[in-house]
């Protein structure tokens, strides 16, 4: 063989090679989360499944929004959170969650995850707390964080919602929390900081986790 014909035999070989380990090493793409917040009427709690790197965006669409608390257990520091407009409310450490109270409305909220664990998201009025709050969970999206096996089980979701003044848990549920086909009911009654505007209050709770022996969402 030619010395030509060797260094093109060599160079495909290598060729070939480095084609498989890029195919090996793709690299993940983060999410962008969008979620619009009623602070004049307010939503039931929703959920969100993410991964690290992953952002979460959330808009108010009607009334007026003031305070937002971040649990810390879904970003790395405070900094990880944007607010446009509120007039540039500072971060308060309240242990283990981040709080932030504007003088005017904020109008966007821009978040940046770092999921170590499950936390919420709560952005309200200052007047009675009413508005949106988030589940986040570690699970979904891209990010940096590394993937798990198609056959791993997702990660279990915690929903809540206010506690009323009278009538049971299961009473109240509001509308959408039963999906995947879960059944209703399940509640058991709780404390959580975000109720009252960040003052803490009664909520009713409950886990979400998925069966691999039901192929299904049950309650935990």
């Amino acid at each position: 063989m030619s010395q030509r014909k060797k260094i093109l035999s060599t160079a495909a070989a290598v060729a070939l090679g480095l084609g498989g380990l890029v195919s090996v090493a793709a690299p993940a793409h983060a999410v962008a989360y969008s979620l619009g917040v009623d602070c004049a009427s307010g939503q039931a709690l929703q959920s969100v499944t993410a991964a690290t790197g992953d952002t979460i965006t959330l808009t108010v669409t009607a009334g007026t929004c003031q305070y937002l608390s971040v649990g810390k257990d879904i970003i790395a520091s405070s900094s990880d959170v944007s607010i446009t407009g509120g007039g540039s409310p500072s971060a308060t450490d309240q242990t283990t969650y981040w709080d932030w109270t504007g003088s005017s409305a904020i109008t966007r909220v821009d978040i940046t995850l770092t999921i170590t664990g499950s936390g919420q998201i709560n952005f309200t009025s200052t007047s009675g707390g009413t508005g949106g709050a988030f589940a986040v969970s570690s699970g979904g999206g891209g990010g940096s964080s590394s993937s798990t096996s198609s056959s791993s089980a997702p990660a279990p979701v915690i929903q809540s919602f206010g506690k009323p003044a009278t009538g049971t848990c299961d009473e109240a549920q509001p509308e959408g929390l039963d999906w995947a086909g879960v059944a209703s009911g399940g509640w058991v009654v709780s404390w959580a900081q975000w109720m009252n505007g960040g003052n803490g209050g009664a909520v009713c709770t409950r886990e979400l986790v998925y069966s691999t022996a039901q192929s299904k969402w049950i309650i935990g």
